[in-house]
């Protein structure tokens, strides 16, 4: 029986030997769409993939976004799922590649979508990889908030979480609002290992699906909610009188809060910094001090402190939290003591008084 797709996806090839990419792109067009009718949705798909080769070689970025949007609902009423995230993501690549990173923001998302959709296993680093490059071209955009919720859901995803981090974290702040500091220490702590997971199965998946490497932004990201929910985790453990557990993740904080701040230097003196990352960089630096000073170390926080006090010295929000972690550098705990009721701490903010509490011990 004559199958229309097959002849046509042969003359493609035919064209492609002879350099003909005008034909060859039609040929492949008419070819990807006969084989939806004959429901052979993967000979679609590489048909379209093909054809967006031929296109971004040709740098017809247009008519690759213009494909994205014409063919890939002709899968989903087929629900061909994941064939229909294969091609998003290419397409989400040469939208990456030329630039335009709201376009491959929202191709990425959707790439994820439907690849979430396809409900195999096997197919979560997929869906991890596409949000992570979401997350990462939202962030360029400005788009912070929602670059975090993507980038949260890329780890989960990555390492295959049953429970959301977000339920997880809900959990935590109830245990502490019951006063039961041991659950909320054992949920925090468990919440930054699965942050420090994910960092490096994050950029495994990246890589393996072709999509490049996690962006040092989102290293620092990963990093900062890594070394926030450890000391979370310490300041619990120190209220419970675990001395081992608490020492324990103070030296976790100080030493992925300094690699987060290494990250952001990187983004700061490139000059791709936002009020985000600035206000990121602080945070962890404050983080870092605290660790650094309650662990017996604070001469450690010297170096990141001189290198972040300089990036940021210029911005007049960011003078009060440099004050404060060099009064903790310094070793001038009662004036840090004094600051801390006035300092945006994010998170850690709900903690003021638990943190002052173990300064002051550690002042007698």
């Amino acid at each position: 029986m004559f199958n229309k797709a097959e002849a046509l996806a042969k003359k493609a090839d035919e064209a492609l030997k002879q350099r003909d990419e005008v034909n060859a792109a039609k040929y492949l067009q008419v070819a990807g769409r006969e084989y939806l009718k004959r429901e052979e949705y993967w000979k679609a798909q590489e048909a379209f993939v093909k054809l967006i080769s031929i296109w971004a070689e040709a740098k017809l970025i247009g008519r690759i976004l213009s494909l994205s949007k014409r063919v890939v609902p002709l899968f989903a009423r087929k629900k061909a799922f994941e064939e229909a995230g294969i091609i998003l993501m290419i397409c989400a690549n040469q939208a990456f590649n030329n630039d335009l990173l709201i376009e491959a923001a929202e191709l990425y998302e959707s790439a994820a979508n439907f690849l979430g959709k396809y409900g195999k296993k096997e197919i979560k680093g997929a869906v991890a990889a596409n949000l992570a490059r979401a997350a990462e071209c939202y962030g360029a955009c400005g788009k912070t908030r929602k670059a975090e919720t993507l980038l949260i859901h890329a780890v989960m995803a990555a390492l295959k979480v049953d429970e959301e981090l977000l339920e997880l974290d809900g959990r935590g702040w109830n245990a502490v609002n019951k006063g039961n500091f041991e659950e909320a220490a054992e949920i925090f702590k468990s919440v930054s290992s699965i942050f420090e997971r994910g960092a490096s199965e994050l950029n495994i998946v990246i890589m393996s699906h072709k999509i490049g490497k996690l962006n040092v932004n989102s290293h620092a990201k990963l990093q900062h909610f890594t070394a926030l929910y450890a000391l979370l985790s310490g300041l619990f453990y120190s209220e419970i009188g675990d001395e081992n557990s608490f020492i324990e993740a103070l030296g976790k904080a100080q030493k992925i809060g300094q690699e987060a701040l290494e990250c952001t230097a990187i983004i700061l003196e490139a000059g791709k910094a936002n009020n985000d990352d600035e206000n990121r960089a602080l945070l962890d630096l404050f983080i870092h001090c605290i660790a650094c000073y309650l662990t017996g170390v604070p001469w450690e926080a010297n170096k990141m402190f001189d290198k972040i006090s300089v990036l940021l010295n210029d911005k007049k929000n960011n003078k009060r939290l440099i004050m404060a972690c060099e009064a903790i550098i310094d070793g001038h705990i009662p004036e840090t003591i004094e600051m801390i009721p006035f300092l945006k701490l994010g998170k850690l903010g709900n903690l003021k008084n638990i943190l002052i509490e173990r300064l002051e011990k550690e002042e007698k």
